[in-house]
C-alpha cells in the first residue's frame, strides 16, 4: 500500500474542460460553472442551477462545509433566481450548460455570513510527487499515473485550483531531481517550479 507524505511550500498556499468557447468562458468568468445536462428543459435547468451553485460556492470558498450552513442552503435552493445568463452547447459527450451567477449577490452572501472567499482565481499550484518504487526513485507523471492522480486533480478543481505538472523533462531533471523533493530541499523545489509561472508548489512523497 502507498504511503504519502505532502509539504505546502508557500507564503499564501489555501487548497485545484469541455466544449471549446463554454469552457474558455468558464475559466474567464469567476462567478460561472459548467454542468452537464440530460436536456434543455426547464426542471434539468433549475436542478443544474442548483449544482452549478453548489460546485461555485464551494470553489470561491474552498470549503465544502459551507453548504450545511443555513443561508447558503437557502441560497441554493433559489440558486435559479442569481442566474444572470445561461446557454447551452453540444459536445461529442453530452450536453453543457454555461450558467453565470450575480456576482453582487455571491459576494454579498460571504460578507453577510462572514465567511472568507476568493473575488479571483487562486494561484497555479505545481505538484512535485516523488515515488518510491521498489527498484528506484521517480516523480508521478500526469500522463502516466492517471489513476493515482486523478482524485487529487479533482479535488483541486472543485475548489479553484489549478494544478500544474512538471513537464520532466531534461531542464527539470536539472532543476529539481527526484531526491530533492525526498530530502526536502524546499529551495530548489521553489526554483523549479518558477519554470511554471507559479511560486506555490505542492510536495509529496508515495512510499510502497
Amino acid at each position: 500500500m502507498r504511503r504519502f507524505y505532502t509539504y505546502a511550500i508557500t507564503i499564501f498556499f489555501a487548497f485545484v474542460l469541455i466544449g471549446e468557447s463554454n469552457i474558455l468562458r468558464a475559466e474567464e468568468n469567476f462567478f460561472a460553472e459548467l454542468v452537464p445536462v440530460e436536456s434543455r428543459g426547464g426542471a434539468e435547468l433549475a436542478q443544474a442551477a442548483k449544482l452549478g451553485f453548489s460546485q461555485l460556492l464551494v470553489r470561491v470558498s474552498g470549503n465544502e462545509s459551507i453548504l450545511e450552513q443555513t443561508a447558503f442552503q437557502e441560497a441554493v435552493d433559489n440558486a435559479q433566481e442569481h442566474v444572470v445568463l445561461y446557454s447551452y452547447s453540444e459536445e461529442s459527450d453530452g450536453t453543457y450548460l454555461f450558467l453565470e451567477y450575480d456576482d453582487a449577490f455571491v459576494r454579498g452572501l460571504f460578507r453577510d455570513e462572514s465567511v472568507p472567499y476568493w473575488e479571483q482565481r487562486r494561484p497555479p499550484v505545481v505538484v512535485w510527487l516523488a515515488l518510491d518504487e521498489p527498484y528506484s526513485r521517480r516523480f508521478a507523471a500526469r500522463s502516466d499515473d492517471v489513476t493515482l492522480l486523478s482524485p487529487s486533480i479533482n479535488r483541486f478543481e472543485a475548489r479553484g485550483v489549478e494544478a500544474r505538472f512538471p513537464l520532466l523533462d531534461l531542464t527539470d531533471a536539472a532543476a529539481v531531481p527526484v531526491n530533492a523533493v525526498w530530502t526536502r530541499d524546499f529551495d530548489q523545489i521553489r526554483r523549479g517550479s518558477r519554470r511554471y509561472g507559479s511560486d506555490h508548489s505542492l510536495v509529496g512523497r508515495g512510499i510502497d
